[in-house]
């Protein structure tokens, strides 16, 4: 495979998924890469991951970890979190970084009830409801 480079010459691609090095930075090397079909691959990046796959998806004019705010890891998921999007996500007048909510550019919530799974509660509490309406049950049967 071949290639111009920036003066105009031809050059070759060099096989990255065979040269024992972790070329995209994720801290895996050649055939343990998801992103190495073979060792005659010239490109260790992962088409699945928004974070390793040598497109700027939220064009900010940086690409993938390390280079891209929004990725905390190649393995990320999301170029372009909450806390790196351009919106004021949770109408407190404050925007990505300059949010105090935001743990950094690569945070995906501005909001400061929002724990780091999840939203606060939910489904969950369908499950809890029936125990404590038999504890109250027990509880008044006592007296």
């Amino acid at each position: 495979r071949y290639f111009i480079n920036a003066s105009g010459l031809l050059g070759e691609l060099a096989p990255r998924c065979g040269n024992g090095i972790d070329d995209d930075g994720d801290g895996r090397t050649d055939a343990k890469d998801p992103g190495c079909s073979s060792p005659s691959d010239t490109s260790e990046k992962e088409a699945t991951l928004a974070c390793d796959d040598a497109v700027d998806q939220d064009l900010d004019g940086a690409i993938d970890f390390p280079f891209d705010p929004g990725c905390a890891s190649p393995r990320a998921q999301l170029e372009s979190p909450q806390c790196n999007d351009g919106l004021d996500n949770d109408s407190d007048g404050k925007i990505d970084v300059l949010d105090p909510d935001c743990p950094g550019a690569w945070g995906n919530t501005e909001s400061p009830h929002a724990p780091a799974g999840g939203c606060g509660i939910g489904p969950e509490l369908a499950l809890v409801l029936p125990l404590l309406g038999w504890l109250r049950r027990r509880r008044s049967l006592s007296r």
